[in-house]
């Protein structure tokens, strides 16, 4: 399982997001900025429209680095929950 995946998993089993996104498939990945740090995106049609994108960003040593829906990357914390909005 990809490490975009399981975090995928990880908020729908945390009801961080809604449970739709458990079937979200994969629209795009791309290495972006100066670390080339992966950006996957994930799409559901199911979603609210400007929610149908998730975002999620990932170091090249495979930490999650952050996971939104405008495709920024921002501050990630498991502790306080990641940075996302619903």
């Amino acid at each position: 399982m990809s490490l975009s995946k399981a975090e995928l998993e990880s908020l729908v089993e945390s009801r961080k997001v809604p449970a739709s996104w458990a079937s979200a498939n994969v629209s795009s990945a791309a290495q972006v900025g100066p670390k080339k740090d992966w950006m996957v995106q994930y799409k559901n049609q199911a979603a609210d429209k400007p929610r149908q994108n998730l975002f999620i960003f990932i170091s090249k040593e495979g930490k999650v680095l952050a996971v939104n829906h405008e495709g920024l990357k921002k501050a990630h914390s498991h502790d306080g929950g990641p940075a996302h909005s619903h």
